[in-house]
């Protein structure tokens, strides 16, 4: 697409005057099969586009959902401060979860926003010092406009919300009482790198934990 720069399938196979599904902008065909020649004036994250997952190309077909190099695809989750979203990371060329500032009824005060702020500067901060087999890597943070965000590993997996309702489901309490040591085996690993975290130089307290 010439306007939101979209990949957009169609099944015309010379689509002359088709528009995009998104934003009615003018199509430039080309054949997926070819290798496009790279334009003097094309941007670096342009030339890292290419090839995009298709759940990609239809997110960053929406400006609203690109932010710099990060492409957000959906979002994995939420808490009282942050969001975070599965997003493409346009040049490292992989999913990464990207947490930034959750926004109560579109604004909040000056004052709660700053807290915030620091609160996720001062978390990226802490954990880009952690290397432990049991702790998420973070790649990167900063700001984009308005948006201050964490990059990290996106993991892949359940959360243990869905876990604790699969396993009820079945008729158990929880999952311990289908496969106890399984789960105390996820829990010495986690008290692994709780450990870890709070035998460094500078200490570092985690202090959302809940049993």
């Amino acid at each position: 697409c010439e306007s939101c720069r979209a990949m957009v399938a169609t099944p015309q196979a010379s689509p002359e005057g088709a528009r995009c599904d998104r934003c009615a902008g003018l199509l430039t065909w080309r054949d997926p099969a070819a290798t496009p020649a790279v334009r003097k004036d094309e941007t670096t994250v342009e030339l890292l586009a290419r090839n995009l997952p298709i759940e990609v190309q239809i997110a960053r077909g929406d400006p609203a959902r690109v932010m710099g190099k990060y492409v957000l695809v959906e979002e994995a989750g939420r808490g009282g401060a942050g969001i975070v979203h599965r997003a493409w990371d346009l040049v490292l060329g992989q999913f990464v979860a990207l947490k930034v500032i959750r926004e109560i009824d579109g604004s909040i005060s000056a004052p709660a926003r700053e807290s915030r702020v620091m609160d996720l500067l001062r978390e990226a901060r802490n954990s880009i010092r952690l290397r432990h087999a049991n702790i998420v890597p973070v790649f990167d943070a900063g700001r984009l406009g308005d948006t201050f965000f964490i990059c990290m590993e996106f993991i892949e997996g359940d959360s243990l919300a869905a876990h604790m309702r699969a396993a009820q489901t079945r008729g158990r309490l929880s999952p311990l009482y289908e496969d106890p040591i399984a789960i105390l085996t996820v829990v010495r690993d986690v008290c692994r790198a709780v450990h870890y975290a709070h035998t460094q130089a500078n200490p570092i307290v985690h202090c959302d934990i809940k049993p």
